[in-house]
């Protein structure tokens, strides 16, 4: 393998990866500060997951798709271009955040009925998805700017965002779930309200630096936009995202199919479950990183047309893929009890 394009890998990569860790971490952690309100609470926080991933589908798919237009456009050294697939795949998520965020707000508590059939936690659950569906745009947006950062090897700056993010919902976490330094108990609100602050705060990360550092992509213009004269560009948006969002609706289905069949067990065998479910969050989250880079280094490739440079990233990608595979393989067999040991004290 080519050192230098694996150095160039490994650079964008790494930091990918981090920032896909920290999400996990984030999730390892509020579980971990919900289970003082028992497993129930767990149970209902989890059936909350795959319902908001169907939603959440879409924005990782116009994500994708940003980030693919922009790591083109970026070998090409093309501004215009990858500024207007930037702004109309911003604009796109901005009308389907709010109508997608209404309907799961006004439908919560029939959508929560059809995936979780414990009475004991549907309260729960319909009170913590409704509030997350609430403020969608919020996560919307912070993908879509995070994926195009992603595009033209930005990633320092989008796990610096996914960082924000982890403090202010921990933070939060601790004050509103349990109810510290005078703020009010709110329990499993509290920890919904904590998850929206911590993706706002991850927005503003994003924003900030596309204002004031990026020299590349641009929000100037966003509001003064023809966007529905560019036929061309709908045209491929649309052509690359719809794949993109057939692929993860049909893989988030799956799981949601699961989620629903195991709601009918009891809240402690679910709340077991939902624990264990973080640990394939965790492979998710080197695959995820490792994608990042992949298109990034791919794109700008193609931009350029350099062909035999574009193979070699993807073989480099599955390398790197494999390592990690086997790395994690050894370690959740070794250190299953240890971990789901942080979450149980029942034997």
């Amino acid at each position: 393998m080519n050192r230098q394009q694996t150095q160039e890998m490994v650079k964008i990569a790494v930091p990918a990866v981090l920032e896909s860790m920290v999400s996990v971490i984030i999730a390892s952690i509020d579980t971990k500060m919900i289970s003082v309100l028992g497993k129930p609470a767990i149970s209902a926080v989890s059936f909350t997951t795959q319902p908001k991933m169907i939603f959440f589908a879409i924005f990782y798919a116009l994500g994708t798709a940003a980030s693919v237009f922009v790591a083109q456009a970026f070998g090409k050294k093309d501004k215009k271009e990858a500024n207007g697939y930037f702004q109309l795949i911003l604009f796109i998520a901005v009308i389907l955040s709010i109508v997608l965020g209404a309907f799961a707000v006004f439908f919560a508590e029939p959508i929560m009925r059809l995936c979780n059939r414990q009475q004991d936690t549907l309260s729960m659950s319909v009170s913590f998805f409704r509030i997350i569906m609430m403020f969608l745009i919020f996560h919307a947006l912070s993908t879509v700017l995070n994926s195009s950062l992603r595009g033209i090897g930005k990633t320092k700056v989008t796990l610096i965002s996914n960082i924000a993010m982890g403090i202010t919902d921990i933070i939060f976490n601790y004050l509103l779930i349990e109810g510290h330094f005078g703020f009010p108990r709110l329990e499993i609100v509290g920890d919904a309200i904590a998850t929206v602050l911590g993706t706002a705060a991850a927005l503003v990360v994003s924003i900030i630096f596309i204002v004031r550092e990026s020299d590349f992509l641009s929000l100037h213009g966003f509001f003064q936009r023809g966007w529905f004269t560019d036929h061309e560009l709908f045209r491929n948006v649309r052509s690359k995202a719809g794949d993109i969002v057939i692929e993860n609706l049909l893989t988030r289905i799956g799981f949601l199919l699961s989620s629903i069949i195991l709601s009918g067990l009891s809240s402690d065998q679910t709340a077991v479950y939902s624990v264990g479910m973080i640990l394939m969050n965790y492979s998710f989250a080197f695959g995820d990183g490792i994608q990042s880079a992949v298109v990034s280094l791919t794109g700008r490739s193609m931009g350029a047309q350099k062909y035999d440079e574009l193979k070699q990233y993807v073989r480099i990608g599955i390398m790197i893929g494999v390592v990690c595979a086997l790395g994690l393989s050894i370690l959740y067999v070794s250190g299953a009890k240890w971990y789901f040991g942080l979450f149980f004290k029942d034997a």
